[in-house]
């Protein structure tokens, strides 16, 4: 080999080996400094993994907001209807004293008084749409809270009906449009007042 070439190849070795050194001690410098970095809070990155369900649906909710709730529930009614009628019959026995002379005389008169008085049991069911607002979310949990009211008045305003609602619901319970269905609802409370 020649002597040029020799040194050129021992140029080249001396290079590399620089450069191993210098990767060397600057890895190992990363390797120190690393966690007094992320201590200080010079290295400080947000998780861009957010825990969330594919299939659900996601909804933003925020408080203030309107859902509409659907509420189709069975009830039985048990009612008693006192009627203020009442039916009196008056029944007299007086023999004929011409036909009977051998019994003594008897006057019996009685009297059956009947009060119409009625138990009723009703089956229905309460089919009603209803707008109510989120009174708060619980960010752990993924409960809604809300609570609505509708007052219908009708016959001039002689005649109200007052509808109060509130419930519980989990956010991936609510439906597309922001529906709700009662037979998801927690906690459900449905007050009619008036009629």
């Amino acid at each position: 080999m020649s002597p040029e070439r020799e040194q050129n190849r021992r140029n080249s070795i001396r290079a590399q080996r620089k450069s191993l050194i210098i990767t060397i001690l600057v890895a190992s410098l990363a390797v120190l400094l690393f966690p007094f970095l992320l201590k200080s809070g010079l290295l400080s990155a947000e998780d861009l993994w957010q825990d969330k369900n594919p299939y659900g649906i996601s909804i933003e909710l925020r408080e203030g907001e309107i859902l509409k709730l659907q509420i189709r529930e069975p009830m039985v009614v048990d009612y008693l209807l006192e009627g203020d009628l009442t039916d009196e019959v008056q029944i007299k026995m007086v023999p004929d004293s011409k036909l009977f002379e051998f019994l003594p005389p008897a006057d019996d008169t009685r009297t059956i008084t009947e009060k119409k008085d009625a138990r009723i049991r009703s089956r229905g069911r309460l089919v009603m749409d209803l707008a109510v607002t989120i009174q708060s979310i619980d960010q752990n949990t993924g409960t809604v809270t809300f609570s609505g009211t509708k007052l219908l008045a009708y016959q001039q305003g002689t005649a109200r009906q007052a509808v109060q609602v509130t419930g519980r619901i989990n956010a991936g319970d609510i439906m597309p449009g922001k529906t709700v269905h009662s037979s998801r609802v927690a906690d459900l409370q449905v007050v009619i007042q008036g009629g």
